[in-house]
């Protein structure tokens, strides 16, 4: 699957848990049903981290890649 077009993207590059869900929550506040985010993060537990925090929050997770070491999660707010 490609990339899907973005909205808003959040780099927490650098950022450990859980302030990586923290920030993420706070940008999901800000945008509209629909809206996507590409979530930038280089915390490896990310990876089971971001699509537990979909599957509790009701927001789906549309498309995830690694590339060296950099996770990118895109993720579209429900409604």
């Amino acid at each position: 699957m490609s990339r899907p077009a973005v909205d808003r993207t959040l780099n927490t590059a650098g950022t450990g848990l859980p302030l990586l869900l923290v920030r993420t929550n706070l940008v999901m506040q800000e945008l509209a049903a629909g809206d996507v985010v590409e979530i930038i993060a280089t915390h490896p537990d990310s990876e089971t981290d971001i699509p537990s925090w979909c599957r509790r929050s009701g927001n789906t997770l549309v498309h995830s890649e690694v590339t060296d070491s950099t996770y990118h999660y895109y993720v579209r707010k429900h409604a």
